[in-house]
């Protein structure tokens, strides 16, 4: 004789106890994504902003018998924290 496997209440509440924590688990991961992308930009605005100005400069070709070239950057700090440049290295 063939016997069926009832579930008994017992297991039915575990495993509505296991859905709920999944749920719960689900909701703190995302709710803690979320809230790190909305505090970022707050946190932010407290921190300096470096702006060079211009960003590129072509100098086209030139030969070592030419001599040597210049250009002039302006650094500007348009954060709201004091800007500590420590070293600039051309390139």
């Amino acid at each position: 004789m063939r016997e069926l496997h009832r579930q008994s209440r017992g297991d039915r509440r575990r495993g509505s106890w296991m859905l709920v924590g999944f749920a719960l688990a689900w909701l703190a991961v995302t709710g803690s994504i979320l809230w790190a992308l909305m505090a970022a930009p707050v946190a932010a605005e407290g921190l300096p902003r470096l702006v060079i100005s211009p960003t590129v400069v072509d100098f086209g070709t030139i030969r070592k018998s030419g001599g040597k070239v210049e250009a002039t950057f302006t650094l500007s700090n348009e954060g709201r924290a004091p800007l500590r440049i420590q070293r600039i290295v051309p390139t």
